[in-house]
């Protein structure tokens, strides 16, 4: 049998289910400074360079408009927005599935305004928007039997793959009883061989500068239950925004964690012993590249070089360092139950 398929594989004749796969690219952080309407080189390079490379869907972790301040433009940083890459990609046929971001529609009591205006420019880009003349394997659907609140919180699947966006714009926890949701979005979707959740916050923190800002901070009870949630019902990645930074992470179990890095401004150092040039990340989005059989490789590529950025120029693990600072809020109270090891005080090892 091996040499029958390395024959097809020589002839380029593969069988058609192992011939398939499917790519979708993930960007995050595209922001700039309040109110900004403009968007940055690498962004624009980074959506140029998805439109032309096979990509079927991408996905944001967030932070898409700089918003999150009293008397913004948002229906012009939204249409600049749109403009910069919404529009683009889909002159190409790719469509873009959001999850807020903090300065994009924060759950917080004082930004009702913000996420109205979330609501309403997403309301003109429906996920199955794209669908006319693709592949039934290719389209877009929502999935059957779940809750969706497009353009908060919802799941879609393509081909072989679940996509669970999370409205996760707070530390804390995850509003709107969401936790319950994904639970029955996971216990509806066991058949699916790829799983990826997507939201704005990690579960645990991977930079000095938001060291405080992670869905599990003071809520320990709740990241517990939703970390063992993704481990079993064996999600493939959580993808998370807001820490501008790239960082691909495991803890105890099989779930990847992954740290989206920036395409806007503001980068920042990764948590390890010191606060060093060398582990400040650049400006990159990624690439998932899986076929009909679950097996998913990840790549990520700076922009506007296209360069990859190799595991090993990244640290081994994440740690809170044994210190308060400036830079590094809570850093001494952060809970010892998730330390994967608790000498070293390490949140995350490098996959």
């Amino acid at each position: 049998m091996k040499q029958l398929i390395a024959a097809l594989l020589l002839l380029g004749c593969a069988p058609t289910s192992w011939a398939k796969t499917w790519r979708i690219a993930v960007v995050s952080d595209m922001n700039q400074s309040y109110g900004s309407k403009e968007y940055t080189p690498a962004l624009k390079a980074a959506i140029q360079h998805i439109r032309q490379s096979g990509t079927a869907l991408v996905l944001s972790t967030g932070d898409m408009v700089a918003g999150q301040k009293k008397d913004l433009d948002y229906l012009g940083m939204w249409s600049a927005f749109h403009e910069a890459t919404t529009r683009p990609l889909g002159a190409s046929g790719i469509p873009l599935l959001p999850s807020p971001g903090n300065h994009d529609a924060s759950a917080g009591a004082s930004f009702a305004n913000e996420r109205n205006h979330y609501r309403t420019t997403w309301s003109s880009f429906p996920a199955g928007r794209f669908n006319s003349g693709r592949a039934p394997e290719d389209q877009i659907r929502f999935l059957n039997n779940v809750t969706q609140n497009w353009p908060l919180n919802y799941a879609v699947t393509m081909g072989p793959a679940l996509f669970v966006a999370l409205d996760a714009t707070v530390g804390g926890g995850l509003v709107n009883n969401q936790l319950d949701w994904l639970e029955t979005v996971l216990r509806n979707s066991e058949a699916y061989k790829v799983k990826i959740v997507f939201g704005h916050f990690p579960l645990f923190p991977y930079t000095f500068d938001r060291a405080s800002d992670y869905l599990g901070d003071g809520s320990p009870q709740f990241v517990a239950r939703l970390e063992a949630m993704l481990e079993k019902h064996q999600v493939d990645f959580y993808l998370s925004g807001h820490h501008h930074a790239y960082y691909p992470g495991r803890r105890l179990g099989q779930v990847r964690y992954v740290s989206v890095p920036l395409l806007g401004t503001g980068a920042r150092y990764l948590l390890t012993a010191e606060r060093s040039e060398k582990n400040r990340s650049v400006q990159s989005f990624l690439y998932f590249d899986f076929d009909s059989a679950g097996n998913i490789t990840m790549s990520a590529v700076k922009s506007p070089s296209f360069t990859t950025i190799t595991s090993e120029s990244l640290p081994l693990q994440i740690s809170i360092p044994r210190r308060e600072a400036s830079d590094c809020k809570r850093c001494g109270s952060f809970p010892s139950q998730f330390f994967i090891d608790a000498i070293g005080r390490v949140i995350y090892q490098r996959f």
